[in-house]
């Protein structure tokens, strides 16, 4: 009720139509305004709304805004931390992997994912971190979870499932 109320102010502020809400437009001179009357938000701070799961990605806003590499690993990693730890243990990896195309079974992923944790030093019962996760996003060949961008994007597809 009290955002209610606070969005009703703002977009009253805006000359804006509150049932209509914000425009992109509108909200883009907001987050840059860095005066009294804006929402300043610097790019690192968008980018942590996004990858921290703050803000649903739809994935049409995704091909538009033209996210980098960076920031779809990052909301990806988000959409498979199911359980908030900011590390991705073996059974959140293997949604990942299946997405890729593993079609093993679940004891052949526990070992591969064993593998590869020992092989780039990641203890494995605690499990893989967002600045692990993007490197292995990058490193091609057995030992990596290399994916082109357009598989990244097709991932964020897969897992965005719209209201209604």
């Amino acid at each position: 009720e009290e955002w209610s109320e606070e969005f009703s102010l703002l977009c009253k502020d805006k000359g804006v139509d509150h049932s209509a809400g914000i425009t992109k437009v509108l909200f883009r001179k907001m987050v840059d305004d860095e005066g009294e009357d804006g929402l300043f938000c610097s790019d690192d701070e968008l980018r942590e709304m996004l990858s921290g799961g703050k803000l649903e990605v739809n994935p049409e806003e995704v091909r538009k805004a033209g996210m980098t590499r960076r920031e779809l690993g990052l909301a990806i990693f988000s959409s498979l931390d199911e359980n908030g730890t900011g590390r991705l243990r073996v059974n959140e990896l293997l949604d990942f992997v299946r997405l890729r195309g593993f079609e093993g079974s679940d004891g052949d992923w526990d070992r591969d994912y064993k593998s590869l944790c020992k092989h780039h030093g990641i203890d494995s019962v605690i499990g893989v971190d967002k600045k692990q996760f993007l490197q292995l996003l990058e490193e091609k060949g057995e030992k990596g979870l290399y994916c082109g961008d357009d598989l990244l994007r097709g991932m964020i597809e897969v897992e965005y499932e719209p209201d209604g």
